[in-house]
């Protein structure tokens, strides 16, 4: 399946007060990073799980920095991939979900802005990369069309670390982005 068909688009500026500082002001370009998820195939039978590629991809000028989906349902601090397969009714056909708060402490959000782009859980996508991974959600369907909606939640960092990690030369993305809408037909 083509991967032109992407949507999803966020845009992100640089975070500064004025004055703006030498490492914003490199960053001030806005970074356009798009998320979608590919179904392997289009047409699945009864009860078979649905494989999705989800991927990222920077169609901006500048890098990003992104955490990977090792944690495709999870809704800790990290990145979560809010990933919903709907019946013609608009009810859930996963067998199961996700659900969980999480309220960091500071000494917790200093190691992890610490950390970003540091260790194998970031990835840092320039112009045009994309990374991507696959999942198989276990769903109980029947014949019919399905809808499946999806969100690319990133690592929430708070405001003025970002800051902290522009001047190290680093871009996250604050907030989320919504995929496309993709339909699947169960024969």
């Amino acid at each position: 399946m083509s991967l032109s068909k992407l949507g999803g688009l966020i845009l992100v500026a640089c975070i500064a007060a004025p004055p703006i500082t030498p490492a914003c002001q490199n960053r001030a370009q806005t970074v356009k990073v798009t998320f979608e998820v590919v179904p392997v195939k289009t047409v699945f039978h009864p009860n078979e799980p649905i494989v999705l590629r989800l991927v990222l991809t920077n169609r901006g000028e500048s890098s990003v920095t992104v955490e990977r989906f090792s944690r495709l349902c999870s809704s800790d601090f990290f990145v979560f991939v809010d990933l919903r397969i709907l019946d013609a009714n608009g009810q859930e056909a996963q067998q199961a979900g996700c659900a969980a708060d999480f309220f960091p402490s500071q000494e917790f959000l200093e190691r992890v802005v610490s950390e970003v782009g540091k260790t194998d859980d970031w990835i840092k996508l320039d112009p045009n990369d994309l990374y991507g991974e696959e999942t198989a959600r276990t769903v109980k369907t029947r014949k019919g069309a399905y809808t499946i909606k999806a969100e690319f939640l990133p690592a929430r960092i708070p405001e003025e670390d970002t800051e902290v990690l522009a001047q190290r030369g680093i871009t996250v993305l604050p907030g989320k982005i919504t995929a496309p809408i993709v339909k699947i037909v169960v024969r």
